[in-house]
This record gives C-alpha cells, structure tokens and sequence, in this order.
C-alpha cells in the first residue's frame, strides 16, 4: 500500500493500533509493554487540531510537545493557547518540545526547567515529559531526571522507534510494524507531526506556503485595525 499523508490514512493507523491496544500518554510510561503516540509541532498549532480529533473520535489519547522558543509560533498568542487548551480537554497530554539550539550548553537543565514552568503556566497542567527538537543535527542528547524522555534508550532504537520526519518513514512500512506488535512484550513509539497530514496530500513546500500565507493574512488583518495603516 502506497503511504499518503492525508487524514483518511491517519484513521487507518489510529485503527490499526486500536485492534492491537490502547496507546498510553508518555506521562504513564514505567518502562511497561505499549504504545506510545507523539506529536511534535514544529510549524503551527493548527495543523494538529484535526489530528487531536480523530483520535479523540476513536477515543486514543496521545502527547503533543509544544515549543517554547519556537521560530514559527508563539505559544502566548491567544489563538494558540486556545488551540493547546482545547487538545488538552480532548484527553491528551502536553508535553514540551525542547530545542538545545536556543541555548549555550552549559546548565541545559536549567534552561529546561525554565521552559517546562512557562508550559506548565500556559497549559495549567503539569509537564511531565519531554522530546528534543531535531537531535541529530547537533547529535546532542540531554536527559533529565525525573522525566520521561523520547529519546530515553528505553523508548528509542531503530527497533521500537518510528518516525515521520520530513514526511519519511526511512523504509518502514508503519502498518506492516503495528501489525507485528506484540502487546505483551513490545514497546513502541510513533512519532507524526501533525504538520504533515491534510485532507488532501500536500508536498513539504505547499505545507510550509500555506502556513506562510496564512499568517501573512493574520498579520495583515491586525495591522488594518490602525487607522493609519489603513491610509
């Protein structure tokens, strides 16, 4: 089968895992037999409403990490604390997306434990897990006690580790995985960035436009507000 990036193939694997088990938020993981579903957003909070809602129409629950520092959102906006809020009412847990690059690297916890308590205060629940942005470019990889971890040892290996990134499964074919998981010993994680999935398949660079003309617009309309703008 032919992988698109679109909802309908989104249901199929929400289903799919559902026939296997019921996947667990990265907050309840002791290193148990499971499945763990994770969003990261890297590009906009509106790509990951719909997929919080398919899986709260199959009643899944899963973590979605939000950035603090992001280059493309701010989590302070109105519209997308309203958007983060509402995810988090639908069942699934927030977790923070953690990029080492915003930061020199002495003390990263430090600087972590700065952006979990912004987090905390904006999703008014308490973070508990965390994912790195886009480890590999760096090949640096923080641990911090006292939290689940998406690149803990126990949760990532080319074994029980499955990703998306840059719309890519590197090969795998993420059915044939799910098919072949064994709920009584196995660990699995799933990583799918929102971002890549839409009614229809759009490429990377139609997704990133699309984003770009929508905030262009956003923009546009607040400054038309000012009177002088409008001269």
């Amino acid at each position: 089968m032919n992988f698109q990036f679109n909802y309908t193939f989104y249901e199929k694997i929400i289903l799919k895992i559902k026939k296997k088990t019921e996947p667990i938020l990265f907050k309840n993981f002791k290193n148990q037999p499971s499945i763990l579903i994770r969003h990261d957003i890297d590009l906009d909070p509106e790509f990951a409403v719909e997929i919080a809602k398919i899986e709260s129409r199959y009643k899944v629950k899963s973590t979605f990490f939000f950035q603090i520092g992001c280059h493309n959102y701010n989590l302070l906006n109105y519209n997308n604390k309203k958007i983060l809020i509402y995810i988090k009412s639908l069942g699934h847990e927030i977790g923070l997306h953690f990029d080492v690059e915003n930061y020199s690297r002495k003390d990263l916890r430090k600087k972590f434990v700065f952006e979990k308590k912004i987090l905390e205060t904006i999703s008014n629940s308490q973070i508990r897990s965390v994912s790195l942005h886009a480890p590999s470019l760096n090949n640096l990889y923080p641990y911090f006690k006292g939290y689940i971890n998406a690149y803990d040892k126990k949760l990532f290996n080319n074994r029980i580790y499955l990703s998306d990134s840059c719309m890519n499964f590197r090969g795998k074919n993420i059915f044939k995985i799910i098919e072949n998981y064994n709920p009584k010993k196995d660990i699995l994680q799933i990583l799918l960035h929102p971002m890549h999935f839409s009614k229809k398949q759009e490429t990377l660079k139609k997704i990133v436009d699309s984003h770009i003309s929508r905030y262009k617009s956003k923009t546009y309309e607040i400054f038309k507000k000012n009177s002088a703008f409008k001269k």
